[in-house]
């Protein structure tokens, strides 16, 4: 009870000092018009929204969204590319593309993940057990021997395609993919 007549007495206090003296009141009429401005702002914007008649393309955003997908996944094919060259690797750059799909994908980001991945495929090196032990993944006999069918498929029988997971890659006569 007492708190209220407090509060009673401070808020008296306070408008009469605005009503006297101009820069308290300019002071509290800005603060009163920003809380109205957040308050009405929100609630205008949704209204505009709703009554503009303009209907959100979602499938533009999601094409574009692919489309831009599409561009990083490239982009990480060419480094794959461009390391096997860099590391003077006879290395067929199909190969380590289909495995990274497969069984690398996101990593790409990782410190010097091109330099470790393509050494995995050096003359000599078991590459399934190089990468196993590189980037702590592990193959199953069922999993190398779909990587190995992908990479015996001829080109045109390639099918890729963007997975909402990320980039697939099938083989268009027999279902295969990874």
């Amino acid at each position: 009870m007492a708190l209220s007549a407090v509060a009673a007495a401070a808020l008296k206090k306070i408008a009469l000092s605005a009503v006297t003296d101009k820069r308290v009141a300019k002071i509290i009429g800005g603060i009163i018009g920003v809380i109205i401005f957040v308050l009405v702002t929100p609630i205008l914007a949704i209204i505009a929204i709703f009554q503009s008649g303009t209907e959100l393309d979602f499938s533009a955003l999601a094409a574009q969204a692919q489309s831009e997908q599409l561009a990083y996944f490239e982009q990480v094919m060419f480094a794959i590319e461009d390391e096997i060259t860099a590391q003077g690797l006879r290395e067929d750059p199909l190969r380590a593309q289909i495995i990274y799909l497969c069984a690398l994908q996101g990593r790409e980001s990782e410190d010097d993940f091109y330099t470790n991945y393509i050494a995995c495929f050096a003359e000599g090196q078991d590459v399934f057990l190089g990468v196993s032990e590189t980037f702590g993944v592990s193959f199953t006999e069922e999993e190398i021997e779909r990587i190995e069918q992908l990479m015996d498929v001829p080109e045109e029988y390639r099918v890729f395609s963007m997975a909402p997971a990320g980039p697939e890659l099938t083989m268009a006569m027999g279902g295969v993919s990874c």
